[in-house]
């Protein structure tokens, strides 16, 4: 199916991106709930490609910062999405579908944002960023945990517990800028 008719089948889902339309079933069926599932309703292209934003966010923190804690946040959270991109390619593959695999504009944007930081400022922007993120996460799954696709279901079910996880760890962080010497 050509991206514009997707796209034109994302409408018919409901307001809270969590059933399909009468009918659709199937592979197109499976690729709508996963797009609806790990999308905000306003941009259901969005939410996919961003797990693909967490991975390149977590190598950036890697390679940035100089907390030690921060650094083992982000070795974390790459670990944990780059295994759950990898499932949900393989889920989509044995239904043959493809989901999406660009960076939205807006990650990106993030992304550039936080590059011009630099210590406890660029800490404290990434963990708030990482606490935004993961709050709508998991708002995001609960709703697929209910989902009537039992491949959808499992999945979000799974990845719960660590989206959790990963949202407590960045709530509980605490990151200090030093005092300025004068």
């Amino acid at each position: 199916v050509p991206l514009p008719d997707l796209r034109a089948v994302l409408h018919l889902l409901d307001g809270d991106g969590a059933a399909l339309a009468p009918g659709l079933t199937g592979s197109l069926g499976f690729l709508v709930l996963v797009l609806a599932v790990i999308h905000d309703p306003a941009d259901r292209w969005e939410r996919p490609r961003r797990n693909l934003a967490e991975v390149e966010l977590a190598t950036l923190a890697n390679g940035k910062s100089q907390n030690e804690q921060v650094k083992a946040y982000a070795s974390k959270l790459l670990t944990d999405h780059q295994e759950a991109q990898s499932e949900v390619q393989t889920i989509a593959g044995q239904k043959n579908v493809t989901v999406p695999t660009e960076v939205p504009a807006a990650k990106k944007a993030v992304k550039d944002r936080l590059g011009k930081l630099d210590g406890a400022a660029f800490d404290k922007a990434y963990i708030a960023e990482m606490v935004k993120d993961h709050k709508q996460a998991i708002t995001n799954f609960e709703r697929a945990a209910k989902s009537a696709d039992p491949d959808v279901k499992a999945f979000a079910e799974k990845m719960l517990p660590a989206l959790k996880e990963h949202l407590s760890q960045a709530q509980t962080m605490k990151i200090t800028a030093p005092i300025p010497v004068q």
